[in-house]
């Protein structure tokens, strides 16, 4: 599929307009980092933004996508999208907007190697603990990041199936322990997949975390050091 215009997307969403009873939508394709909609609505029309991660995407696939944010801008409570989910999943297309996700990323090193700690090091304990399981990290990317960040010392997209952690643990001050239990959380978010519109920290997700064997050490150490920066 080529990469559409923002005509061709308007033109598309015609019948999306007669059906919720716009007069017109306007849409059009953003460069964005995450894959992200927005919208204003004036009058009886609709202007719509997307992310041009999907500017390739079948007609079936923003179809869907493009009615659900319609409904959420209607404050209507947003359906399933299992088309959409399941074009955005696969591999493929996991790893061509991860290029993109990288090339517009401005704080991340793009290696897993840092100067103290390796994140696949990292990994393989996790791995050997039972804490996670392979099938956790498929098509998966870690990274440190090239500038240091307390207070948010991991991330993950969990779209693109990456892991970002911060480069103030990579010091010799921060206990193996302490990074791998950053890491461990991170993966979590993995594990859960993308899950668009549906809350990170669950209650089942703070289930999975509270597994990790010296968490309230490592949430004490991570306290501290934020305060201390």
């Amino acid at each position: 599929m080529h990469a559409r215009t923002d005509s061709e997307l308007t033109r598309l969403l015609i019948p999306l307009a007669g059906k919720h009873k716009y007069d017109s939508i306007n849409a059009r394709f953003k460069n964005t980092r995450d894959l992200s909609a927005s919208w204003r609505i004036k009058f009886n029309s609709m202007d719509l933004t997307i992310s041009d991660y999907l500017d390739d995407a079948p007609d079936e696939v923003l179809l869907e996508f493009c009615e659900s944010m319609i409904m959420a801008a209607n404050g209507k409570k947003i359906p399933p999208m299992p088309v959409y989910k399941e074009w955005v999943t696969r591999d493929r297309f996991v790893y061509e907007k991860r290029k993109l996700f990288l090339k517009r990323s401005k704080n991340l090193s793009r290696s897993e190697q840092g100067t103290t700690y390796n994140l696949i090091d990292s990994v393989n304990r996790l791995l050997d603990s039972g804490l996670i399981v392979p099938s956790d990290i498929d098509n998966s990317l870690f990274s440190w990041t090239d500038r240091p960040n307390y207070r948010k010392v991991g991330y993950c997209s969990p779209l693109v199936r990456l892991v970002a952690i911060s480069s103030a643990l990579d010091s010799p001050n921060v206990p193996e322990n302490v990074l791998d239990y950053v890491v461990y959380h991170e993966i979590l978010h993995l594990r859960q997949g993308y899950r668009p519109f549906q809350r990170s920290h669950d209650a089942q997700f703070r289930a999975m975390e509270r597994l990790y064997p010296d968490k309230k050490e490592c949430d004490r150490f991570l306290m501290d050091l934020k305060k201390l920066n």
